[in-house]
């Protein structure tokens, strides 16, 4: 082989080799920015001060005040070892904002979101086609002489990181910014930032209440008057269990909860300890809810302060006091008095499988036809007199069942179990009872129109 021939032969390998480095040192210098510059593995856990400075919104600092469980970090080291940053990025521990607390304001909960949105932004920022020094013009046309928005990442190692934002190219929505001592510039597309964009006055948390009802499994309800408990293990039919028995409003449960879970926050008041609770009148509540759902446990408590301003506090957040946005202690003592349900009779009608009266047996024999001791009974009649019982509503309500006359005995039975065993009748004072395992008054013509049909299903021939 001439050497002219291996002289080409050596540069062209040379030169490919070249290229390879510049690409994989492109490609590595990239990766390294996100994961050890930016902090793939130190941000989530090890970060324990971030300072974001804006502008426009003004300076704020987060500091974390709690060590994470070695069970946390476990888990994120081994996310760590696979290697894979989507599955790193969507890791954050259940609850992590309640290790952080804002500087000067120390035990006001932060909003889940903003935390998040800080780590999981700088972790998915893409630091791509770098500006050299060599090609850089001066800082001043990046809008990096006075950079609008600086964030400064402290590590537990003392290690920090600083990123600069810079100015935007309104023709292609570009941002530039510098990180650490990385000499290069990176243009970012500007939607990529917009985790800097922060209201110091909005990081706080709003939403105190997220359960649906259909997680609750239990609630107790304290006034300065009353105080209930009430059981929704079967969600359609709450039970009131104490201080007596008796069927519970699920209207009125829905009322409560969904005033609950649209109540924002204005402010939160950052308490020395639980004694202070005395100079809120939070001690002695205007009313206090117990909120058990399937796997936990809240108290929320709400009263006047001494200006005659709600105020409220929740165990979720026992290092703060909250303003509501909104006074909610008139309207949910006013939900209260509608807690006890009007209406007893709750089955559905295609459910009942019999029913009788004073001991007479009306039986379904098939989705269309009923029967009373073999007889065709109408159907008619039957749906009339069951949506009637349905429709029955309590003006009030007695702890103790009268003396009754003209008594007429009642049982239902349902597929489902839901049966009803109660008794009509006519109290000494003319009053329209119904005892059941409740024992409530009714309108007379709404107890005269049932007691009619009582009389015409028993006298069939």
């Amino acid at each position: 082989m001439s050497l002219v021939k291996k002289i080409i032969i050596w540069t062209s390998i040379l030169l490919v080799l070249l290229i390879f480095d510049r690409v994989y040192f492109r490609q590595k210098l990239e990766l390294k920015e996100v994961e050890n510059i930016l902090g793939k593995n130190h941000l989530a856990i090890r970060a324990k001060r971030i300072v974001l400075k804006d502008n426009f919104f003004g300076n704020i600092t987060f500091v974390r005040t709690k060590e994470y469980s070695n069970e946390i970090l476990k888990t994120f080291e081994d996310e760590k070892r696979k290697s894979n940053l989507s599955n790193l990025i969507k890791f954050l521990p259940v609850g992590f904002s309640s290790f952080w607390t804002l500087e000067g304001r120390e035990g006001v909960p932060i909003k889940e979101a903003i935390l998040s949105g800080i780590l999981q932004g700088i972790l998915t920022l893409k630091l791509e086609n770098p500006i050299t020094p060599e090609e850089q013009e001066d800082l001043s046309n990046y809008g990096l002489s006075d950079p609008r928005n600086v964030l400064l990442v402290e590590f537990d190692d003392n290690k920090s990181i600083e990123l600069q934002v810079g100015s935007k190219n309104d023709d292609f929505r570009i941002t530039y910014i510098k990180v650490g001592e990385d000499p290069n510039i990176y243009p970012v597309n500007e939607s990529r930032l917009e985790f800097l964009k922060i209201d110091p006055e909005r990081v706080h948390v709003e939403n105190i209440y997220s359960y649906s009802i259909a997680s609750l499994r239990q609630l107790n309800i304290k006034t300065r008057q009353a105080e209930y408990k009430i059981d929704l293990s079967k969600f359609d039919d709450p039970i009131i269990m104490e201080p007596f028995k008796g069927k519970a409003s699920f209207s009125a449960i829905q009322k409560i909860n969904d005033e609950l879970f649209g109540l924002l926050v204005e402010d939160w008041i950052v308490l020395n300890d639980n004694s202070q609770l005395k100079d809120f009148n939070l001690s002695d509540p205007e009313i206090s809810i117990l909120v058990k759902t399937v796997d936990s446990e809240t108290s929320i408590s709400f009263t006047y302060d001494k200006n005659n301003k709600p105020i409220g506090y929740i165990s979720d957040y026992s290092s703060a006091v909250f303003k509501p946005s909104l006074d909610p202690i008139k309207r949910l003592l006013n939900f209260l008095t509608e807690i006890r349900d009007k209406k007893h009779f709750r089955f559905s009608i295609f459910d009942v499988t019999r029913f009788s009266i004073d001991g007479i047996q009306v039986v379904q024999e098939s989705a269309t036809k009923w029967s009373r001791n073999g007889q065709p009974v109408s159907t008619e009649l039957v749906e009339k007199l069951l949506n009637k019982l349905k429709e029955l509503e309590a003006i009030n309500f007695l702890e103790e069942a009268p003396e009754l006359t003209q008594k007429r005995n009642l049982k239902i039975f349902t597929n489902s179990g839901n049966n009803y065993d109660c008794q009509f009748g006519v109290s000494k004072n003319l009053q329209s009872i119904v005892v059941c395992d409740e024992i409530f008054i009714v309108q007379g013509p709404q107890f005269n129109e049932i007691m009619l049909l009582f009389e015409e299903l028993t006298k069939l021939n």
